[in-house]
């Protein structure tokens, strides 16, 4: 009698933790999508303005979800630091390529010297 006991015991702390966690995933959830509202709702505005004014086609609204409202304004974001700097999509690949390789280099002249980047 004393095993079935513990054992209804032991499944039911197993079910209140589960109770538990699946609250907590359902709060954090909720507060990721609050607070991605509230970036869209500051954020938004400003980039469609910037994006409108730099003469950049616009782009589709996002969607409900916490990740494709922050992936559209990582998206106007981009394209609008892409469009300041003239620069077309495979072009900002292509330097930060040749960022990486230039910072495994030695920065020296050839003379044995090294250049000092840090002077003004």
């Amino acid at each position: 009698m004393n095993d079935w006991l513990l054992i209804a015991l032991g499944a039911s702390g197993w079910a209140i933790a589960l109770i538990g966690f699946a609250v907590s995933s359902q709060r954090q959830r909720r507060e990721k999508l609050r607070r991605a509202l509230e970036l869209r709702a500051r954020l938004r505005p400003y980039l469609l303005r910037r994006t409108a004014e730099a003469g950049l086609p616009p782009r589709e609204t996002a969607g409900t979800s916490a990740d494709e409202i922050l992936d559209e304004l990582v998206e106007l974001a981009t394209a609008l630091q892409r469009h300041e700097r003239g620069e077309s999509e495979h072009a900002a690949e292509a330097d930060t390529m040749s960022m990486a390789v230039s910072d495994t280099l030695p920065a020296d002249s050839g003379s044995g010297q090294r250049a000092d980047l840090l002077k003004e």
